[in-house]
């Protein structure tokens, strides 16, 4: 009795999102859907074909034969709010990881003496906030800013 060996081919499906059974070129995955260009829609190009001239005038009027580019909106921003405060020393090499808690701080890292330093400005700020009634997370950033600045100066 003779047996033969039957190959079965078998169409290779590679997951991706364009409709193609091939590996990608490079080899490293499947291929990656192509945007298609704004020339291919007309709607588009016709839009982007539209004179800046047109956009709303910003103010001062540009010279003749000239056209000014339309200006970025911007954002409104909400008033700065400080959640916390965080202290960062970098230049502990002894081996000791330090860390400190408080209610609105966390104090990490330095040497002996860079974090002895920033829990003593932070002491020095959280009374100086105590006195006005206020906390570190309720207080304004401009005011926290200046109640520090007073603090390197003494």
């Amino acid at each position: 009795m003779v047996v033969e060996r039957a190959r079965a081919t078998v169409p290779v499906r590679y997951p991706s999102r364009v409709a193609s059974s091939r590996p990608p070129s490079d080899g490293s995955g499947p291929a990656k859907r192509r945007r298609p260009s704004k020339a291919s829609d007309p709607a588009k190009s016709k839009r982007a074909a539209k004179p800046v001239s047109d956009a709303k005038p910003s103010g001062t009027p540009a010279p003749k034969g000239e056209t000014k580019p339309p200006r970025a909106k911007r954002r409104p921003r909400g008033p700065e709010i400080v959640v916390g405060l965080v202290g960062l020393g970098l230049d502990g090499t002894d081996g000791h990881t330090r860390l400190t808690k408080g209610d609105d701080f966390v104090l990490f890292g330095g040497s002996a003496e860079t974090h002895e330093q920033m829990q003593d400005l932070t002491i020095r700020l959280t009374e100086r906030l105590k006195k006005k009634g206020k906390r570190i997370s309720g207080a304004d950033m401009r005011e926290i800013r200046d109640i520090v600045a007073d603090l390197k100066n003494e």
